[in-house]
């Protein structure tokens, strides 16, 4: 299969996601544990995406635990605004809910911007 082939992460995640719903960022990351603190070379196994609607934690499963692995099923959902999200800065944390998950060291100002646009209720975020 080509590269041109391959779905585009919007088609792979679509099962997931509510009908109309257009995908603003992804984070992948891994969970946060004492160990992966100590070697943070490894998989991932979490992806938090935010949509225009709502905030989805993934588990990614398998061999295809990459940064833009397709999911394998949904942790938790969070309708935008509602959700209980924080970034915490040492050890660089993104804290979904109960999940605290650790962004990938390139995604953290990603991180940081998802903690600080989901709590606003069905706006579209502005890039910057």
């Amino acid at each position: 299969m080509s590269k041109r082939d391959r779905p585009t992460y919007e088609e792979r995640v679509a099962e997931f996601l509510e009908p109309g719903e257009r995908v603003e960022k992804v984070v992948p990351g891994r969970t946060a544990s004492f160990i992966n603190l100590l070697f943070p070379a490894g998989r991932y196994d979490r992806q938090v995406l935010l949509t225009d609607r709502n905030l989805y934690l993934f588990e990614l499963d398998g061999s295809d635990r990459r940064a833009a692995a397709t999911p394998s099923r949904v942790l938790c959902k969070h309708q935008r605004g509602s959700a209980p999200v924080r970034y915490q800065v040492f050890p660089p944390t993104l804290i979904v809910g109960q999940e605290e998950i650790r962004p990938l060291k390139g995604m953290i100002p990603v991180a940081k911007w998802i903690a600080g646009v989901a709590s606003t209720p069905g706006q579209p975020a502005r890039t910057s």
